[in-house]
């Protein structure tokens, strides 16, 4: 019986997706990993040939909220755990996601985030607004390794597709309002911040706040509503 499904969206042109397969090549035989592409590469195959682990490469519509939920299709864990292509983890950070879901088996659960070198060295603060915004505020966003039962997720209906942005964000909002609890992994994941200093740290980090407080109003409005 597969435990947890790894599924990892590829964008066109990414390339960072080798090196989180390389973190996660001696995992055990009862995860499985499932990249889900919008493409048709037929150099993806050759590209796995290094790699021990088990991996299937699965083809969907183009869109984040389409391929995550193609893959949460064709998955056979009990957990999903979705990681973006750019995230990197440590060693122990699969023990310790287990940890998390013997303990919290009906709860979303998500990761602390930490930037890579490649960003700017304001992303400390990023880091820390990320933590209070995920432990406080109780909304976490996909590049934070979100993980849920399989059948939880079905129950819920899987990522909106309709969004122009934001569906992980959503996904969160819908989980609480269906009393699904938000629950740490007591563990971190590393993503990079390339963008921050491509585009510039203080613009990137403002519009991605305005972003949120536009998304989060309406959804926090219907979850006073249930109460």
């Amino acid at each position: 019986m597969i435990k947890i499904s790894i599924i990892i969206p590829l964008a066109p042109n990414e390339s960072e997706w080798p090196f989180l397969l390389q973190s996660l090549n001696n995992i055990q035989h009862n995860i499985e990993i499932l990249l889900v592409t919008s493409e048709t590469n037929l150099a993806l195959s050759s590209m796995l040939t290094p790699f021990n682990a088990a991996i299937k490469i699965i083809h969907s519509e183009p869109g984040r909220a389409k391929m995550l939920n193609t893959g949460s299709k064709m998955a056979k864990g009990r957990h999903l755990w979705f990681l973006h292509a750019d995230s990197q983890i440590k060693p122990n950070t699969i023990h310790l996601l287990e940890k998390a879901i013997f303990k919290h088996p009906n709860s979303l659960i998500y990761f602390d985030l930490m930037f890579l070198k490649d960003s700017s060295r304001m992303m400390y603060l990023n880091s820390l607004g990320v933590r209070f915004r995920s432990h406080v505020l109780k909304t976490p966003f996909g590049d934070q390794g979100l993980c849920i039962k399989k059948s939880n997720f079905i129950q819920l209906g899987g990522y909106p597709d309709n969004l122009a942005y934001g569906e992980d964000h959503v996904f969160v909002w819908k989980s609480r309002q269906n009393n699904i609890e938000i629950k740490p992994a007591n563990a971190t994941i590393f993503t990079s911040g390339r963008k921050y200093k491509e585009n510039g740290w203080l613009k990137t980090t403002l519009t991605h706040q305005y972003l949120w407080v536009k998304q989060a109003w309406p959804e926090w409005r219907k979850l006073m509503e249930m109460r």
